[in-house]
């Protein structure tokens, strides 16, 4: 599961075609935070700042950064010693994604997440010049899965909604009964609070419901089924 491939190069591109070439949506419709065009630097950096982007380009491939990597670099969450492992990856994620990558990202995921939040706390959040990123070490297998787990969910939801407990039980539980199942959207989880108010009375009652409350019924899971993305289907 590769982050550029599944997630960065599909949503810039998508970005692009709407906001820039046709200019059928606005930048909050169609949001990319790597876009410099949406989200130009605009703040003077610190020296810290130029020293991770000159190994960061180095070792990635990464040709432009935004307003929104410098804002991200700043913030104290990947070196924040109260959060969990997958906190720590979701913040590193956020901050690979406001970067472009035209030909790829050299390096696989799990290599990339590991190693900066290595270098972030090697470098004490690169205050000194990085000469080469020199270490390679061997990812522990627990990291690999750990980081594996909160890629698929971060790619499970590219929109990046705000997940209710419950939303994410119903998820879980419609992915084992149709595993082509790829994401979600904020659409999908609009119609699941919808579903939501459905009463358990209305459910257990179904066929003597009424013709007219029988289709509404329909209609909301056929939309909420529509509204997510499917793998070949």
């Amino acid at each position: 599961m590769e982050l550029f491939q599944d997630l960065l190069l599909p949503r810039a591109k998508l970005h692009d075609e709407e906001v820039h070439i046709k200019r059928i949506k606005t930048w909050e419709e169609s949001e990319d935070p790597s876009c410099g065009l949406c989200h130009p630097p605009r703040r003077k950096v610190k020296m810290s700042f130029w020293n991770f982007w000159q190994w960061y380009s180095q070792y990635t491939g990464a040709e432009t950064y935004s307003e929104n990597t410098i804002q991200k670099f700043n913030n104290q969450e990947i070196m924040e010693k109260s959060k969990d492992k997958e906190e720590v990856t979701r913040e590193v994620v956020k901050l690979i994604e406001t970067m472009r990558y035209p030909l790829g990202i050299k390096v696989k995921t799990d290599d990339l997440i590991t190693t900066i939040k290595r270098m972030f706390k090697e470098t004490d959040r690169f205050e000194g010049e990085v000469e080469e990123e020199g270490i390679q070490n061997k990812i522990p297998e627990e990291d690999v899965i750990s980081i594996a787990s909160t890629l698929s969910s971060i790619l499970e939801n590219t929109e990046g909604v705000e997940e209710t407990r419950e939303f994410r039980k119903f998820w879980e539980l419609f992915k084992e009964q149709e595993p082509r199942v790829k994401s979600f959207t904020k659409e999908t989880a609009r119609i699941f609070e919808e579903m939501m108010e459905i009463s358990d009375e209305t459910l257990e009652t179904i066929k003597e419901q009424s013709a007219e409350e029988k289709e509404r019924i329909a209609n909301i899971i056929q939309r909420i089924i529509r509204s997510m993305k499917y793998n070949g289907l």
